[in-house]
């Protein structure tokens, strides 16, 4: 998650990790993914909020599903201000950030795909600032 205005390059789409020089941080993690559901339907809709004691400038939030994989399954759409779509494997499969404008929180809406594809997470990187950054932020 390059905390750069145009969002997150697409070599942190796998690992989600920021390619910032440094490393990532070993504290408590000060920001939360949270869901407005807690289970998908086919084709339907989660709101995401990212949010935290602290203001984020970066992030890169993408579903996966819950077997280790790193491909991203869904959609985002509906982006709140400084953040944006972006496409890893394919169109707006992933969220991140527009700006480096600080946010407190962040929200955007996960469409799920057509299919059941079994249990999901979010995963997410969440960065302070260009050097102070969190990553595999779960969902609860």
């Amino acid at each position: 998650v390059y905390s750069y205005g145009i969002g997150a390059p697409s070599n942190a789409c796998i690992n989600l990790t920021p390619g910032h020089g440094t490393s990532e941080q070993t504290s408590a993690i000060p920001y939360t993914v949270s869901l407005s559901k807690t289970t998908y339907e086919e084709s339907g809709q989660i709101t995401v909020t990212v949010a935290g004691s602290n203001a984020h400038q970066g992030l890169l939030i993408q579903a996966r599903k819950n077997d280790g994989s790193t491909t991203p399954v869904g959609t985002f759409g509906q982006p709140s201000a400084n953040t944006k779509t972006t496409s890893c494997t394919k169109s707006a499969d992933s969220w991140t950030h527009s700006s480096t404008a600080s946010k407190q929180t962040s929200t955007a809406v996960w469409t799920a795909p057509s299919s059941n594809v079994g249990q999901i997470v979010f995963k997410a990187t969440v960065a302070s600032s260009k050097m102070v950054y969190w990553l595999n932020i779960q969902s609860a």
